[in-house]
């Protein structure tokens, strides 16, 4: 489907426009960033005081009883003592001297339920948080394509027979915290439909798989947070899979009891403001894993490549600017086989919407560039990148050092400076001709030992040996190892290929010369 959003497959656990369009954007997380995902701070945070069975199932079930549903089904405005009530619950399970304070901590802050308690240290008027591009607007763009999942009950939550369905879509909403204090996001809890393709209406109930879920994008935000950055007690705290909230959350989606969902949803997020409150003078990063990475990934490109995924195909077939795009489980394996790593320098030569770019960054936190001719393509890379780092620093990630382009790769002065610093390139050229293979060989002659090179097709013919003729070519400094890939690897088709990685090694040349001299 033209507008597809990649879902997570079996195996693979998973922006505000530009100025100008010629604009290039560029994102680094600084020194300390940088320093700060080595080392001792490869793991979340952790050490919180353990907490009894029975004390956290009583700290639950006084949350689940004192959390309230507001009745007109808007959630994002709910009064300030219900937060206040859930969250002094969660913190009189916890011990006084335990979490460095938290329960202190808890308690003065929920005195005040003004924004700026929760924000960084710093002067409000010259401190400007960048906002996340909020699921609530992707929806609202395309309200036509949505309609209700859950229902509302009235009584016992339980029974099936007492439904209140709502009547405005737009004001079943709700919030969920995101790990960097005073970042959370609003889902509006609806569920895509199948639209008819002559009246435009969604004339069904049955659900489109193609299209943005926002539920789903929410439950897999939820489970995220749980497993990559509350630390154990409090993940004991909201249960797993067979009890407590977490299980809630997906027995309520199930059963589309919509009272229950939003009353797991507010469990949740007041013990990650918990979280939130005991880590925010001392922030720690870490090394996101590959599974993080794509769910992250996969947000940016549902809120800015997705709505406008047709433009893609506006290219001229069977030419050098054909678009395709290389999917993550490859990339992952990329990276893998050329160590890259937060020293390294990358650079993708046609980098497309820059899928490729934000995926090695993200998992090393490296020096990436990528460059595109294509106009397109390149504005929505520039519209992912500043929703990528908008959103690595509300998961507290570090992002790397990231410049995005657009132009010829042949023709760049930037590029080609960035080329002798690179450890490791790709390129694309699957499509391409033999003219600009020859263009990107030249182009190597500049690089520095040992610079890997990953491609589709390789730039060393078959057969290729050292003689006086071929000795000057650029190929003949190219060590070339050649590697299967399979199938969902790459857009283009779903059968598996080839890739190669070429290595710059000019030894071989040099011992011809000295034989050749004697």
């Amino acid at each position: 489907s033209k507008k597809q959003i990649p879902e997570k497959r079996p195996g693979e656990p998973i922006p505000r426009p530009t100025k100008k369009a010629n604009t290039e954007p560029s994102h680094s997380n600084g020194p300390s960033s940088r320093e700060s995902s080595h080392g001792s701070n490869e793991q979340p945070i952790s050490g919180l005081a353990k907490q009894s069975k029975e004390t956290n199932g009583a700290a639950l079930n006084s949350l689940a009883a004192n959390t309230k549903v507001n009745n007109s089904n808007h959630v994002s405005n709910q009064p300030a003592d219900i937060t206040e009530q859930a969250d002094r619950t969660i913190a009189s399970t916890l011990p006084s001297n335990g979490l460095q304070g938290i329960s202190s901590k808890l308690k003065n802050s929920l005195d005040s339920s003004s924004p700026s308690a929760t924000t960084p240290v710093g002067s409000p008027k010259t401190v400007k948080v960048k906002e996340i591009k909020h699921s609530e607007r992707v929806v609202q763009a395309s309200i036509a394509r949505y309609k209700p999942y859950f229902s509302f009950m009235s009584g016992n939550e339980d029974s099936d027979s007492s439904r209140d369905h709502s009547s405005k879509k737009e004001s079943i909403r709700i919030e969920l915290e995101y790990p960097k204090a005073g970042i959370s996001e609003r889902f509006l809890l609806l569920k895509p439909v199948i639209v008819n393709p002559k009246t435009k209406i969604s004339d069904s109930d049955q659900e489109d798989k193609d299209e943005y879920n926002p539920i789903t994008d929410l439950m897999r935000t939820a489970n995220a947070i749980y497993e990559y950055f509350l630390p154990d007690e409090l993940q004991k705290l909201l249960g797993d899979e067979t009890q407590g909230t977490m299980r809630n959350l997906t027995k309520h989606r199930n059963r589309r009891n919509g009272t229950g969902f939003i009353k797991a949803v507010n469990e949740f997020n007041a013990v990650v403001r918990s979280f939130k409150q005991d880590v925010a003078s001392s922030a720690r990063r870490f090394r996101p894993s590959y599974e993080l990475v794509c769910h992250i990934l996969y947000q940016v490109y549902s809120r800015t490549v997705a709505p406008h995924a047709e433009a893609l195909n506006n290219y001229q077939a069977f030419s050098n600017h054909v678009y395709g795009e290389i999917n993550s489980i490859l990339i992952k394996e990329f990276i893998e086989r050329t160590n890259i790593n937060s020293k390294s320098v990358f650079i993708d030569m046609g980098c497309g919407i820059g899928n490729v770019v934000l995926q090695v960054a993200a998992q090393t936190a490296c020096e990436a560039h990528g460059i595109e001719i294509m106009e397109t393509p390149c504005k929505l890379a520039k519209l992912q990148l500043k929703e990528y780092a908008t959103r690595m620093r509300a998961w507290q990630l570090p992002s790397g050092n990231i410049r995005i382009r657009q132009g010829d790769f042949l023709e760049s002065p930037e590029i080609h400076d960035a080329l002798k610093r690179a450890d490791v390139i790709l390129v694309n050229n699957y499509a391409f001709d033999s003219t600009q293979n020859q263009g990107l060989c030249q182009l190597f002659l500049d690089l520095k030992e040992g610079t890997q090179i990953i491609s589709l097709k390789s730039f060393v013919p078959i057969g290729h040996k050292l003689t006086e003729r071929t000795a000057h070519a650029p190929e003949s400094i190219l060590r070339v190892k050649k590697f299967p890939y399979y199938t969902e690897a790459v857009s283009w088709t779903h059968n598996g290929g080839t890739y190669y990685i070429s290595t710059v090694d000019r030894r071989p040349v040099q011992r011809f010369y000295q034989r050749l001299m004697g």
